[in-house]
């Protein structure tokens, strides 16, 4: 099955929290949820970049989310790192908490926002009202493979 029929039909979200805003990602894409742990730097890699892991004797590549959504960092690091897996790689994000799993539905979403402007819009695909609170739903090929900018820190 192809990863872009997965991500249509499958309903399921992980709902995470950068500083204190709500993101959810299709659960389709998560492989496991970790315990932040040491990063090893890179050298010459893009900002978002913060390194790679070692994880179960397998690389992985940590980005920041924070950094390329242009999201200040209030919290001197993530407390987990989701691993996900898009076109048969691995890469793991730092994000500060994990909060639940959840439906998101079409009638979930919010059709009037038009807040998302420029080259990163895709990496938003909306913004969706769950258990008392708005969460922007990501799309993680877009994010995390797309041509998305990393935003400079406001």
């Amino acid at each position: 099955m192809e990863v872009g029929t997965v991500f249509n039909t499958q309903k399921q979200y992980v709902i995470f929290k950068l500083n204190e805003e709500y993101y959810a990602a299709n659960v389709s894409y998560i492989v496991s949820i970790e315990k932040y742990m040491p990063v090893t730097r890179v050298p010459m890699a893009r900002k978002s970049t913060l390194g790679i892991i070692n994880l179960r004797g397998e690389v992985i590549t940590i980005v920041d989310v924070k950094s390329i959504l242009g999201i200040p960092d209030k919290q001197a690091s993530g407390s987990r790192i989701m691993i996900t897996e898009i076109s048969n790689s691995k890469i793991g994000m730092v994000v500060d908490s994990v909060v639940e799993v959840a439906e998101i539905t079409s009638s979930m979403m919010q059709d009037n926002v038009m807040v998302f402007q420029g080259k990163n819009r895709e990496a938003i695909t909306g913004v969706a009202y769950v258990n008392d609170k708005y969460v922007m739903v990501l799309d993680m090929e877009s994010l995390l493979w797309g041509d998305v900018v990393e935003c400079p820190l406001t």
